[in-house]
């Protein structure tokens, strides 16, 4: 029952940051957009590959907060469909140059970010107290 309550807390925070995003780069123009998807994106992986190696590191019996980190509050954040409806969206408008290179970001930088939090993970935990 924990872990559900962590997943749906999780899930709505995220959520709502990733709407907040949203609404951020909306300000500066619609053009912009893809581009809080893109950070969602990269910000999610980083905090996934972070706590995910906290949880591996630590094997604290805490699963219920990590899952309700990692299913939750980054599940919600990131967001695979909105990524795709740009990258579609680009294509059909003829800039396949766009839709390529947006979709390339999201995969590198996803991964460059899981990888940085892992090893800010790995760090932390080896740092003297």
């Amino acid at each position: 029952m924990r872990e559900l309550l962590a997943v749906g807390v999780g899930g709505m925070l995220g959520s709502l940051l990733r709407y907040g995003l949203m609404g951020l780069f909306s300000l500066i123009g619609p053009s912009w957009l893809p581009f809080a998807t893109l950070l969602a994106n990269v910000v999610g992986c980083f905090g996934i590959g972070l706590v995910s190696m906290w949880a591996l590191q630590l094997d604290s019996g805490s699963g219920w907060w990590i899952t309700g980190l990692r299913v939750g509050l980054f599940g919600g954040l990131t967001t695979f469909s909105s990524f795709a409806w740009e990258i579609s969206q680009f294509s059909r408008s003829g800039r396949h140059d766009l839709a390529l290179g947006l979709g390339s970001a999201h995969l590198v930088l996803g991964l460059i970010a899981v990888f940085a939090g892992i090893g800010l993970a790995n760090w932390w935990l080896r740092a003297p107290i």
